[in-house]
């Protein structure tokens, strides 16, 4: 099981990413979700696999759809691509590209 403190200190830093802007409250309260889940399979014994999450710009993201950056744009603008931000940057998560190209990965390491 997670430590309390470790508990407390994830908490925190969700907080101060809330307050800064840089996540929203459904992104936290996923990673709380995940958090409990993990917390949950640890007292089952069972242990989860590290995921890599890879992020890639916007002009990457058009390059993988063949598509404009304007689209990838109109994609997120309608929910069909979710946008990330990190610092000022949008992102996409790469397994999401892909999903929408409809391409097929195998691992973790989508696009690696």
């Amino acid at each position: 099981m997670i430590s309390r403190q470790t508990s407390e200190m994830a908490a925190n830093f969700i907080r101060t990413l809330e307050k800064s802007g840089t996540v929203d409250k459904g992104e936290s309260r996923e990673f709380t979700a995940l958090c409990r889940k993990i917390e949950q399979d640890k007292a089952r014994g069972e242990e989860r696999q590290p995921v890599e999450i890879k992020l890639i710009s916007k002009r990457k993201a058009a390059e993988i759809l063949s598509v404009s950056v304007k689209t990838v744009d109109r994609l997120s603008a309608s929910g069909a691509l979710q946008k990330r931000m990190v610092g000022g940057s949008v992102r996409f998560l790469v397994a999401d590209v892909y999903t929408l190209a409809g391409i097929r990965t195998t691992g973790t390491s989508a696009g690696a």
